[in-house]
């Protein structure tokens, strides 16, 4: 399963800020309207300052594993009848959501530019992508991050194009004023920067002298950057009350770009927002692979991968309805979420207990 590896800090930086920056980001300013009212892009630095604690957390608990696998150290401590279940709800969630980020994306470019096209054709190319990125491996994985990164990062300069549009007044002296739901806006937040928690399973794969607390820091900072920016943009583009009404007002806002051979470039790049989805699932995939080879030990790799993209393939198609992905995304979020924050505190635990009894050992001899 481990194989030696040579990435850089600036490779798990990237991988970072490409987890995190999902379709979320297409909706953020009308939920930051809706929750934390005017002005609401403000809340968005604050919760990812606040989730930096979470990160150094993870980031401590990949430091004191020294590359080994997180999973091994529960087989040591746990029998199968206690971690087996575990391991199943692990790679359950995972799979899951990354499945529904795929169908969500899917339903969102099918509505826009595609009406007439099967919903199985865009599933199935992405099952194939899918695939075959899985079965090269994580450094063919990590490094075809990087690659797509550069291939999409342009995409974030045509929010500056917009910026003669922008009105001051627009934002208006209030600070989280009007009808608001914090708790909720919360969570909203927490989950446009979810996927830097798959970090305590890719742990494993990164070589000793790579500091993975800096670049996962560096990956949600400039995450956080592209939030506040765009959000804060769109505060000032659209009024508090389009922003309300506006389903995807990013979307909406690079409509108003204008490029003299290009009749719509919103679509071109929600198009290219696919290399951003492709990572995202996979990422969550491998995940879940990585899970279940602690259970089917001696099942084929390229098998497993193989039986995991076909069968969240065959379970994209029970989520027809962008109101039953969105409670799918919403469930299995609020589910990483909380492993993001029970598992390393669990690994803790299990390290402080081995640890424990090293010592006792030592001093019986």
């Amino acid at each position: 399963m481990n194989t030696k590896t040579n990435f850089s800090t600036i490779d798990f930086t990237i991988l970072t800020y490409m987890l995190q920056s999902g379709i979320t980001f297409f909706v953020l300013p009308r939920l930051m309207a809706e929750n934390f009212g005017y002005n609401g892009w403000l809340a968005i630095p604050v919760i990812s300052i606040v989730l930096l604690g979470q990160i150094i957390l993870l980031g401590h608990v990949c430091k004191k594993m020294k590359r080994t696998s997180p999973l091994d150290r529960i087989d040591k401590v746990m029998p199968k009848v206690l971690r087996y279940p575990i391991y199943i709800f692990l790679a359950g969630t995972w799979a899951v959501l990354g499945c529904s980020v795929g169908a969500n994306y899917f339903q969102i470019i099918q509505m826009m530019s595609f009406p007439n096209t099967p919903q199985y054709i865009f599933k199935g190319i992405l099952a194939v992508i899918a695939f075959f990125i899985l079965v090269s491996g994580f450094e063919g994985f990590v490094k075809g991050t990087t690659v797509f990164f550069f291939l999409t990062i342009w995409t974030l300069f045509s929010s500056f194009v917009v910026l003669k549009d922008f009105q001051f007044d627009q934002l208006t002296p209030f600070i989280f004023a009007g009808d608001t739901n914090f708790i909720n806006g919360s969570f909203e937040v927490l989950k446009a920067f979810l996927g830097f928690e798959l970090f305590i399973i890719f742990s494993s794969y990164i070589q000793k002298d790579i500091n993975i607390t800096k670049a996962i820091t560096l990956g949600h900072l400039f995450t956080t950057v592209v939030y506040t920016f765009v959000t804060f943009i769109a505060f000032g583009f659209f009024s508090f009350q389009q922003l309300l009404d506006i389903e995807y007002p990013v979307i909406q806002m690079l409509d108003y770009v204008k490029v003299p051979f290009l009749e719509r470039i919103d679509n071109l790049i929600f198009s290219f927002f696919l290399m951003k989805v492709v990572v995202t699932v996979t990422a969550y995939y491998w995940a879940a692979k990585e899970v279940l080879q602690q259970i089917f030990i001696n099942i084929n790799e390229s098998l497993l991968i193989f039986i995991i993209v076909t069968g969240n393939f065959l379970l994209g198609f029970m989520m027809e309805t962008a109101r039953e992905i969105e409670t799918v995304v919403n469930i299995f979020s609020k589910l990483a979420f909380g492993i993001s924050i029970v598992l390393p505190i669990f690994l803790l635990l299990i390290m402080k207990r081995s640890k424990n009894q090293t010592n006792e050992v030592k001093d019986h001899d």
